[in-house]
């Protein structure tokens, strides 16, 4: 049984991911990945090669990938890492504060449009306090505008470009 975490209202909770969530979580991620691509927005293109297999799987022993499900259903993914990995510290250069950063955020489908992203990353922020962290950092391409624009209205402060990225911060 997934270790629970939290709720996000009284039908949608969150846990951090198993062995067992791995094919619903790459299931979900290769959903969005393929949206994105036929949405000519070029993010996430090596997931559906299984460019990131190794470290999804990592990260799910690592627990630090978490899932939303609404009864059985897996609704939402996202991962935090406490330290930088090769990507944080290319992207924000080497780094010891008191962040998370955020990977993979990804909402299925179906759920587009309900809320439901915000309403995770809303979660996550309380979660981010009570773990004693002060910040989260995140990126995303700067050729999304929309993923840039939900970004800005809830709050991530713009700190600059790197390789094509958005840096996004917002402190708690």
């Amino acid at each position: 049984m997934s270790k629970h975490i939290g709720s996000i209202n009284k039908d949608q909770h969150v846990y951090i991911a198993e062995k067992d969530d791995m094919k619903g979580i790459v299931r979900l991620l290769k959903g969005v990945s393929s949206w994105l691509q036929e949405s000519r927005l070029k993010q996430w293109e090596f997931l559906n090669e299984g460019g990131e297999d190794p470290e999804i799987k990592q990260a799910i022993e690592d627990e630090n990938t978490f899932v939303v499900k609404e009864g059985d259903d897996l609704i939402a993914t996202f991962t935090l890492y406490e330290i930088q990995n090769p990507w944080d510290k290319n992207i924000w250069g080497q780094s010891s504060d008191d962040a998370f950063y955020l990977h993979r955020l990804s909402v299925d489908y179906s759920r587009l449009g309900t809320g439901l992203g915000r309403d995770v990353i809303v979660w996550m922020e309380t979660y981010t306090k009570t773990q004693g962290m002060k910040r989260i950092r995140l990126d995303c391409v700067e050729n999304n505008e929309k993923l840039n624009s939900i970004y800005q209205n809830l709050g991530y402060d713009y700190k600059g470009t790197n390789h094509e990225h958005c840096r996004y911060e917002k402190m708690l």
